[in-house]
């Protein structure tokens, strides 16, 4: 089979539509290095302890953060692969498009080849069929049943957004030929060397670390030694380690 991957789109596709792919592409790209980076920061905010560091009422912020990117990435995973009526354009459409009409005749059986790899399985076909309910019922819309609990409001968790995050980026990369298209800035790309030091993370890491430092706990052991030696043999050996996670990132010495 061909690997379309060392191929140029030069080399791949009529001449004629090659310009009105290259916008296609580009834009295509764009959407999904946006909802890349809204799902790199929701998984930073997943991960960061915020019941160790903060009170409930300080918490506000990022809560409605991690709400509002969620619920733009799926609005944006369902308008990339599932919003196919009148003239609208979602990725799988693209990728159709390059198939059939702008494809050299010589490429058109391997290509087709190339994007079994890619093709959306039944659980992913599944989980896209829920977020474009969740969108349609709650999100873009308020239905009636879900409004008077009549029905379930149906739920997605973070992995499945990720796992559909993937899928789109797996069917694009399938279509950029030998295009290496990063899809996250280079200070959330983890296989860029960045400085050492607070300065060196991406800014919601910045940010993150700037709310553990503001907390009682995290300096505890200097600012109030005694109240720390009581404060650890109430604490477990898994919170100790995430501490310490947190301490070095903002420069403190592990306890």
């Amino acid at each position: 089979m061909v690997d379309f991957s060392s191929l140029e789109a030069e080399d791949v596709l009529k001449k004629g539509p090659l310009d009105e792919y290259k916008r296609g592409i580009n834009f295509f790209y764009s959407e999904l290095e946006r909802l890349n980076k809204n799902i790199y920061i929701i998984n930073h905010i997943l991960q960061f302890p915020f019941k160790m560091f903060c009170a409930a009422k300080d918490r506000n912020f990022f809560g409605m953060v991690l709400l509002n990117f969620f619920d733009i990435s799926v609005l944006m995973i369902t308008r990339l692969a599932t919003d196919t009526k009148g003239d609208l354009c979602t990725l799988r459409q693209f990728k159709n498009r390059v198939r059939k009409d702008y494809l050299k005749a010589k490429y058109k059986q391997d290509f087709a080849n190339w994007l079994k790899k890619v093709k959306f399985d039944t659980t992913t076909e599944k989980m896209l069929k829920r977020a474009k309910n969740l969108r349609t019922q709650r999100i873009a819309h308020l239905k009636k049943d879900i409004v008077f609990n009549i029905s379930k409001v149906i739920h997605l968790n973070f992995a499945e957004l990720e796992k559909l995050r993937d899928a789109l980026n797996s069917l694009l990369d399938a279509l950029s030929f030998n295009l290496q298209l990063i899809k996250l800035p280079a200070s959330y790309y983890d296989k860029v060397q960045h400085p050492k030091g607070f300065y060196g993370r991406s800014d919601i890491e910045r940010l993150l670390c700037l709310v553990a430092k503001d907390s009682y706990l995290l300096k505890m052991p200097e600012t109030h030694p005694e109240k720390w030696k009581h404060q650890c043999e109430h604490m477990t050996d898994k919170q100790i380690r995430l501490l310490n996670i947190w301490r070095k990132k903002c420069n403190l010495r592990e306890v």
